[in-house]
């Protein structure tokens, strides 16, 4: 029996995730935070126990309504205080014009949550509920398992910066040392080997590394902590790239044809300087079948890292450009870009800030810079964009919002963001659905199924309209 059927463990966007049984009697869920939930057509993602609660109790509503004096009537029947009240309480958040306790343990959250399922006559058992465990509270087995297949993983990344067999060793043993220091400030995190989510895992290491400094300043712990820290954080953050590219098979051909490719930009273009994309266009166009070989890798931004790691003793890189030049001087709009995507997010007061602070001149148009941004960040706002990485839309939730509006296209023909109204058909995310977050989404993930057209004008006065291709 394989770790995920032993567990019932299931991955998400590449996250272990436990599927949990609500209909425990005793419920333990101490270091969980709550992932998906699936009832009836009804599925809410949410990280956070609050906000699940409020969501699932409206989605519940929603199909079964209970007037609210029949709610008000609830108590738990281990404390006798109630479910639901007229007034503001600690801890309790706003229903329809009540509220209702959202708790503040993660195993009373679902309490509550069960209690919740009974009223509205759900049997728990036609739910799936998956919640993320901290590891700290994952069992022993699966501790194991995950932790060797992380160091696995990082030993063949380390190998393939050229590190010895001996250095990688001692790299990998320096974390049985790190790893106190990172128990230190985590009760739910106490082994960097056992992180599959990388903002996790920086925020964690920030913590460590803020606590080594301030009682080993100087030392060779210190130094010896943030070199093996820089490694790891190089490796999450594109774990998922060196997983598939540790089962391609590159050869010196396709090594030759980029060096080619990229010595002929150079040269067209009149310059030491080009951007990745201008490259992946020209691959994709000439060379589409050993693009194609590339799998998963065969988008703009793996793309560039794929450049990088073949090429780092050949050309020179600042993210997202390759220059045959040591000094990489780049123009002025190209400083900006390179500013902006060293951001998990970024806005127009950010780079205008930013252009004012290096005496550099503003950018012509805002619009065109997030627009040829959009294979990297999102935008979610009039003026602000956030990273893939960051976003972490759940590969689940993209399909459903890229059957939501064929279905509306189908139905209408295009959406108009000036009078677009059916954002409650669209799944939940981490930002609120606005037109310029639906723009963002349908450019940087549905370039290929969908076309965005602007009326033209600012960033703050523009609408949109979206059509299939």
């Amino acid at each position: 029996m394989s770790i995920e059927e032993k567990y019932n463990i299931r991955y998400f966007n590449n996250k272990r995730c436990y599927k949990y049984d609500l209909s425990n009697e005793i419920m333990v869920l101490q270091d969980t935070i709550p992932y998906l939930f699936e009832y009836n057509g009804i599925q809410i993602f949410e990280h956070a126990w609050n906000r699940l609660t409020v969501k699932l109790l409206e989605a519940l509503d929603s199909i079964n309504p209970i007037p609210v004096e029949q709610l008000l009537l609830l108590e738990y029947s281990w404390s006798k205080t109630p479910v639901f009240t007229r007034e503001k309480r600690v801890n309790y958040s706003a229903f329809k014009d009540i509220y209702v306790n959202t708790n503040h343990t993660a195993t009373h959250a679902g309490m509550n949550i069960q209690l919740l399922l009974e009223t509205y006559g759900v049997d728990p058992k036609e739910c799936n509920f998956y919640i993320r465990r901290h590891p700290s509270a994952e069992p022993p087995e699966a501790r194991e398992y995950y932790r060797k297949e992380t160091e696995i993983a990082f030993r063949k990344f380390l190998s393939q910066k050229g590190k010895s067999e001996k250095s990688i060793d001692i790299t990998v043993g320096n974390f049985n040392v790190i790893n106190k220091y990172l128990a230190q400030g985590s009760t739910g995190f106490d082994d960097f080997f056992l992180f599959d989510d990388y903002w996790y895992f920086t925020n964690y290491k920030i913590k460590t590394l803020d606590y080594v400094n301030a009682k080993y300043n100087g030392t060779k712990n210190q130094k010896a902590t943030q070199k093996c820290l820089e490694l790891l954080d190089e490796f999450y953050k594109h774990r998922d790239f060196y997983t598939c590219f540790y089962n391609l098979d590159i050869s010196e051909e396709f090594r030759d044809t980029l060096i080619k490719e990229i010595e002929f930009l150079f040269k067209n273009l009149k310059s030491n300087i080009i951007s990745t994309s201008k490259l992946y266009a020209r691959m994709s166009m000439l060379h589409s079948e050993e693009m194609e070989n590339l799998g998963e890798l065969n988008n703009q931004s793996d793309f560039y890292t794929l450049v990088e790691l073949l090429l780092s003793d050949d050309y020179y890189f600042q993210k997202p450009f390759i220059s045959n030049d040591p000094d990489l001087s780049l123009e002025n709009d190209d400083i900006l870009m390179n500013y902006a995507f060293s951001l998990e997010e970024f806005s127009s007061k950010t780079i205008r800030d930013y252009a004012n602070k290096m005496h550099l001149k503003p950018l012509h148009s805002f619009v065109d810079f997030m627009e040829t941004c959009s294979e990297y960040y999102v935008q979610i706002d009039a003026d602000k964009m956030v990273s893939k990485e960051h976003m972490d839309i759940d590969n689940n939730v993209l399909e459903k919002i890229k059957k939501e509006l064929s279905y509306y296209l189908k139905s209408f023909g295009t959406i108009d963001t000036s009078n677009y109204a059916d954002y409650s058909s669209l799944p939940s995310l981490s930002f609120a659905w606005n037109k310029y977050l639906l723009i963002g989404i349908v450019r940087t993930y549905f370039s290929d199924e969908f076309v965005v057209k602007s009326s033209g004008g600012s960033f703050k006065t523009a609408e949109y309209t979206v059509e299939e291709q």
